[in-house]
């Protein structure tokens, strides 16, 4: 009985205080008000890391242009921003020993990057921006290059109108990313096909043959058109080179359902010289289908 008086006493005690400090209520409202708006943007990052989420500015900041692209075939001479960065990646990937050519590349875009395949009118490319600004908002921070190299990335955006446009209007690569596919299909797309086909990601992750024939194909039109998202990973430092592991891809969406598992999943690539049993990117993968 006596813990139950000491008990109903507390809570008596505990009334008394809340009748007698009513003034402290509206504080406590206005305090807890002010919480919820301060919280906001916290909470508005925290949705944000959560799904798949962007309207094309992030890739905007990192474009490789296409303004200008002409036909090669027809004379046109390499100008654009996208032409001199796949020319030069089509020459260090020939022949990974010219260090010549592998120098330029290093120079230029850096021993280390992603180049991005993609489109303002591509759900799904849209859906992979947020992951991609949740990696390099949090580099080095959340998500921790093994190599603790400093996050480069490029894109290409297949749906930049071109003020030449209209010059090839009634033909078959009447855009500039159509007439780019033209130019590289057989010098970058064809070869850059043939190495990603050798990457221990096409063997861990189940990828079908014909993912990387279309992709090496570069077709303009029909069934098997050229889609984006593509991302595409370079690495040109001595490790890839000695291993002869100097290319990654990822040739469909990435794989997560929200920012951070896809910012997780590009770090995995960019780690893809670990020996990591749960990095789908490493010659270490484990699982009970490849034991």
């Amino acid at each position: 009985m006596l813990i139950l008086k000491s008990i109903g006493a507390f809570f008596v005690r505990i009334w008394r205080w809340i009748k007698e400090t009513a003034w402290v209520q509206p504080l406590l409202i206005v305090g807890a008000v002010f919480a919820v708006i301060f919280s906001i943007p916290s909470l508005t990052n925290l949705v944000d890391s959560w799904a798949g989420s962007g309207d094309g500015t992030f890739y905007e900041r990192y474009i490789q242009t296409l303004e200008g692209e002409v036909l090669h075939e027809e004379g046109g001479e390499t100008l654009t921003a996208a032409d001199r960065m796949t020319a030069d990646l089509a020459a260090a990937i020939a022949n990974p020993d010219d260090q010549d050519a592998v120098s330029k590349v290093a120079s230029t875009y850096g021993e280390k990057f992603f180049l991005l395949y993609v489109g303002n009118e591509c759900t799904a490319c849209l859906d992979d921006e947020g992951g991609f600004q949740t990696l390099s908002s949090d580099w080095k921070k959340n998500f921790h290059p093994s190599d603790d190299a400093d996050l480069r990335l490029y894109t290409i955006d297949s749906d930049q109108t071109s003020t030449n446009d209209e010059e090839y209007s009634n033909r078959d690569w009447n855009t500039a990313f159509r007439r780019y596919l033209m130019n590289y299909a057989d010098s970058f797309f064809q070869p850059l096909s043939d190495l990603l086909y050798e990457t221990n990601y096409h063997y861990n992750a189940d990828i079908s043959d014909e993912t990387y024939q279309y992709f090496g194909d570069a077709a303009i039109t029909g069934e098997n058109t050229f889609t984006v998202p593509v991302t595409i990973l370079f690495d040109f430092s001595a490790e890839a080179l000695e291993e002869g592991r100097i290319v990654e891809g990822v040739l469909t969406s990435l794989t997560g359902s929200t920012n951070i598992e896809k910012a997780n999943f590009l770090t995995n690539m960019w780690n893809h010289l670990d020996d990591d049993r749960q990095n789908p990117f490493s010659a270490g993968y484990w699982t009970s289908s490849n034991a």
